[in-house]
């Protein structure tokens, strides 16, 4: 899934309006004595470039709430209905099989119904007779202002990962322990001045999100045992693998075509 996966994020490029991918690769950094050549090239704006470095230039960064509105507004526009702010309280089973939903806005009744729920994704299916084995793993999405081009790849090294989604804007993601938001806001701040050598990079805003975290690290892409018309998409990284996995679920759902990709990611694998 994720060594082909880039290929799918190009079809995204092409064929959804908004959907932009900064193909600049990601730049791995180790020590920091003597100085890397390449490094200190494909990362200009270094104070100290790193002794060992390691370039995977296929790479490319996105911003996951930019993407995420583009593809609304091409479903939308592909005759979608969106119902944004409607909370989900449970699955609509009639008959042993799934028909819908219940929601704040009234029942909602589907063919299918599509499981992408994240961490909720469990407490939906429970009902059903089924433990969805997720966990939440708290994670921070900061944002930062900054002269457009002071980070050219997706940055990474032991003490940071940045990677500029858009002209002037950058954006780091780190796991959220609990700490105040601000503060690891403004940590990271003084980080990517430190790293980069500019004073003019200023924090934007800081966001918490519960990333589920399937229990062997897989994908949960599937129907649900014995549930028919519960269909589940539940995976860490749903960023990265989103265009492939979407794809391959569609191939199945609108399709009938059952995708092999698939086979070692089905939810009766935690079955004994």
């Amino acid at each position: 899934m994720r060594r082909h996966g880039l290929r799918d994020w190009r079809r995204w490029e092409s064929d959804v309006p908004g959907v932009r991918v900064q193909w600049r690769g990601a730049l791995l950094c180790g020590d920091e004595h003597p100085p890397d050549d390449v490094a200190a090239r494909l990362e200009p704006h270094l104070r100290r470039p790193p002794g060992r470095a390691l370039f995977l230039e296929d790479h490319g960064a996105v911003d996951p709430v930019a993407v995420t509105r583009a593809l609304v507004r091409a479903a939308q526009s592909h005759g979608a209905r969106v119902m944004a702010g409607t909370a989900v309280s449970a699955l609509t089973v009639r008959g042993g099989r799934v028909v819908g939903v219940h929601c704040a806005a009234g029942d909602v009744e589907a063919d299918i119904v599509v499981v992408a729920a994240g961490v909720d994704a469990a407490a939906l299916c429970r009902p059903l007779g089924f433990d969805l084995p997720v966990a939440p793993s708290p994670a921070l999405l900061m944002r930062f202002a900054a002269p457009p081009g002071l980070v050219r790849t997706i940055f990474v090294s032991p003490e940071l990962e940045v990677r500029e989604a858009a002209d002037g804007e950058l954006l780091v993601a780190a796991a959220w322990t609990g700490a105040d938001l601000r503060q690891v806001g403004e940590e990271t701040l003084r980080r990517i001045i430190a790293t980069f050598g500019c004073r003019e990079v200023r924090l934007l805003g800081v966001r918490v999100g519960q990333r589920p975290m399937p229990a062997d690290g897989l994908p949960l892409i599937g129907p649900v045992p014995e549930a028919e018309g519960a269909y589940v998409a539940v995976m860490h990284s749903g960023v990265t693998l989103a265009p492939k996995a979407g794809r391959l679920i569609a191939s199945e759902l609108v399709g009938g075509v059952e995708a092999g990709e698939l086979t070692g990611l089905r939810l009766t694998r935690h079955r004994t």
